[in-house]
């Protein structure tokens, strides 16, 4: 499966990418850590609050989202949850 990414940010040393196939991608170093399902359609747009650690996502469906990325202390696993919906 391919996937193209159509736009991108960074929240600190977190590179997200938003997916043709609606999906969020967090990076590490060159590797993919996490697909998260964001979008029913491609995202085309991400913006990142790098101070509060919060992304803005739009959706070729209409749909506009606001997540915040958070770490895991113990592990240092990281996710993006949803707290918004626009």
């Amino acid at each position: 499966m391919y996937v193209t990414f159509l736009c991108m940010a960074f929240i600190k040393d977190t590179l997200i990418s938003g997916g043709d196939d609606g999906n969020l991608y967090l990076w590490e170093q060159n590797r993919i850590v996490l697909r998260q399902s964001a979008h029913d359609s491609q995202v085309f747009s991400l913006h990142a609050f790098p101070e509060n650690g919060t992304l803005a996502t739009g959706g070729k469906e209409g749909n506009a989202f606001l997540w915040v990325l958070r770490t895991d202390e113990r592990s240092g696993t990281k996710r993006l949850d949803k707290i918004r919906t626009y």
